[in-house]
């Protein structure tokens, strides 16, 4: 009895640190759990037996029917993908596949909806998938970085800007943080290829709590994008303050944020949905945590770029900043980027 208990709780420890569960999602697609106190507990004795999904990231149907070697154990489907599958690259929902699909009938993009099970969609609109990625390595190479300087990419997803990097920067400079195993997986396997993995030796961890000193390495740039758009403040304020640590004195950390009338309640990682601060709340939390920061006119379809610094020097000037518009020509999606942004 002891031993299920301290199993249990081993189990607990384990999903409580990731986003696969969701007591909100599991109480309003279970109604007959309405009155259940631990529901992350009912997962872990019940739920995961009657193939209830403990959140819109993880099917338990799926992963049991699909791995039958995990069925078979009796283990909780949930915590084997958490302490094994992730890093044996099973997949924690059925991905869609258009193998079968004529091409020249439909274009793939058009199924797909930003959260959907695909490692283009899954990270934000399929459609943008390219130019997402482009436009972080426009900027960052407009700031200044060239192939020997190390860059750390926080919520790498499916390597939408990070194929970019990869080519582009000296082997071994390329580090990313995805708690999605998958996307990266998927990643390799449809956009840069186990070749230039074994070329390029990109180094990934798959941490759930902003650990960005696994690596052991300071960065000379940092890039956080479509990040904190779905962070609580303790979250933010965690996140920041990791980053001040691993960043070099004359590092640039480049991150986004929503900018809102109000302050989100939220905590913890929220996604898909999205969360937003006044720009006062931004402000004071960077200057307490002792950032130099700037905001810049660079053009981002939902969001806000900042730069963060560890002193001021490190910053462009704000006469400079005609410089970094990130313009687009003939693309009616984006004409918004070739108005006057309110910063020149």
């Amino acid at each position: 009895m002891f031993s299920k208990f301290l199993k249990r709780r081993k189990q607990s420890r384990l999903i409580q640190k990731s986003i696969y569960f969701d007591s909100t999602y599991y109480q309003n697609n279970n109604s007959d759990l309405e009155y259940v106190n631990n529901l992350l507990d009912h997962y872990l004795e019940y739920g995961w037996k009657e193939n209830r999904n403990p959140s819109a990231y993880f099917n338990t149907s799926f992963y049991l029917n699909t791995y039958s070697d995990v069925k078979r154990s009796g283990v909780n489907p949930l915590y084997h993908y958490l302490a094994h599958g992730v890093y044996e690259g099973r997949n924690p929902v059925p991905t869609i596949s258009f193998n079968d699909i004529e091409r020249d009938s439909i274009d793939e993009s058009d199924m797909l909806r930003p959260g959907d099970a695909h490692y283009k969609a899954y990270i934000g609109p399929p459609k943008q998938y390219d130019f997402m990625g482009a436009t972080q390595f426009r900027l960052l190479t407009t700031l200044g970085l060239r192939e020997n300087h190390s860059l750390l990419d926080v919520g790498c997803g499916s390597l939408r800007a990070g194929r970019f990097f990869i080519s582009y920067l000296q082997s071994g400079n390329y580090y990313g943080i995805e708690p999605n195993h998958w996307l990266i997986k998927d990643a390799v396997e449809n956009q840069i290829g186990v070749d230039q993995i074994r070329i390029k030796q990109p180094k990934f961890d798959f941490n759930t709590d902003f650990n960005v000193g696994i690596f052991g390495e300071k960065f000379d740039f940092v890039v956080a994008q479509s990040i904190f758009s779905h962070t609580g403040l303790d979250l933010l304020s965690k996140a920041l303050s990791n980053f001040k640590t691993v960043i070099k004195e004359d590092g640039i950390i480049a991150v986004t944020f929503i900018h809102g009338q109000n302050d989100s309640k939220d905590k913890g990682w929220i996604y898909p949905e999205c969360v937003s601060y006044t720009k006062t709340t931004l402000t004071e939390k960077l200057e307490n945590l002792g950032f130099s920061y700037l905001e810049i006119p660079w053009y981002h379809p939902r969001q806000t770029w900042y730069l963060l610094a560890l002193n001021d020097s490190r910053l462009p000037l704000k006469s400079e900043l005609y410089h970094l518009t990130g313009a687009v020509f003939n693309n009616k999606v984006f004409s918004l980027s070739l108005e006057k942004n309110a910063l020149l």
